[in-house]
């Protein structure tokens, strides 16, 4: 429990949402305060399921671990219309949203940049191409309907 002082102590705003959910003892603790985001502590990195509309500044700048100077790893959930964000692979924020509920063939990872773009490329996305019609796609979301579904995910919590 020493590491809930210690996060708690450390840069976060008052008004966010911290859960710190320890997976190698099965422990959760939630702090419930009102503002941006859902805080998890997985292993040695933190992700977030944003839960309130952010910037994309904020999002460039998630405090206290950032894995990537001019992008963000994210995976959309694109039926229940989350977003999950900052991890060093897309398949964490994929077990991520797995563990909160959400059905594997919703799931889409890609790539937001510093300057607001959007890279749909990750390693997820191969089956669901397939199970879309598109088996040689690769890790480009090639469903013109899922790239469409992932930027109306991303337009409702980041403001670009």
């Amino acid at each position: 429990y020493e590491i809930f002082k210690v996060l708690k102590e450390r840069a976060f705003d008052p008004g966010i949402i911290i859960k710190f959910c320890l997976f190698f003892t099965s422990s959760c603790a939630t702090v419930y305060t009102e503002q941006t985001a859902v805080y998890l502590l997985k292993g040695p990195f933190f992700m977030l399921i944003l839960e309130k509309e952010i910037t994309l500044d904020e999002l460039m700048h998630i405090e206290p671990v950032m894995y990537f100077d001019d992008m963000i790893k994210c995976v959309a959930d694109i039926d229940r219309g989350l977003l999950a964000v900052n991890a060093e692979m897309h398949a964490d924020l994929e077990a991520l949203l797995l563990e909160q509920g959400s059905s594997q063939k919703s799931l889409y990872g890609f790539n937001i940049w510093e300057d607001g773009d959007i890279e749909f490329d990750s390693l997820i996305n191969p089956p669901r191409n397939r199970e879309a019609g598109y088996p040689r796609a690769g890790r480009y979301v090639a469903d013109p309907d899922a790239r469409e579904k992932i930027r109306e995910v991303v337009e409702q919590w980041v403001n670009i």
